[in-house]
């Protein structure tokens, strides 16, 4: 679900994208088209790498790309990445899928409650290794 900018300084300021490098593209896009469901958008070569922009269900993208040469050289880069949050209306069942299709589940789901935040999450691990975290409001 995506929600009208409340940002008072920068009108219309909102999350469009989050991107991913990764060297094993197959699987990445195995991972979050076939488990957790999203969909391609866009599929597009820059130079000699791949690209792919992926609706994630409310219109919002996750991008994922090969990487730039002087990455495909280096013998493994770090993504500067803490974690990415997508929220779902089946938390249970959404962490199921992803156990059942084979990658860690780092985190079960519980509750926090944070300030206004009032939701029940739980982390998994990508193939990339990236941490997502999964959140059920309400």
């Amino acid at each position: 679900m995506s929600y009208p900018s409340k940002n008072k300084l920068i009108k219309g300021l909102g999350f469009h994208h989050i991107s991913i490098t990764t060297r094993k593209m197959e699987e990445t896009l195995h991972f979050y088209c076939d488990v957790l469901g999203m969909s391609i958008e866009k599929e597009t070569m820059i130079g000699n790498r791949q690209l792919f922009q992926l609706n994630i269900g409310d219109g919002m993208l996750v991008e994922i790309s090969s990487p730039t040469p002087e990455l495909l050289d280096a013998a493994s880069a770090p993504i500067p990445l803490n974690h990415i949050g997508f929220s779902t209306d089946d938390l249970i069942g959404t962490v199921e899928c992803v156990r059942s299709a084979g990658y860690p589940i780092a985190s079960e789901p519980h509750a926090i409650s944070s300030g206004p935040i009032q939701a029940n999450i739980a982390f998994v691990k990508g193939p990339n290794g990236e941490s997502i975290e999964l959140m059920q409001f309400g």
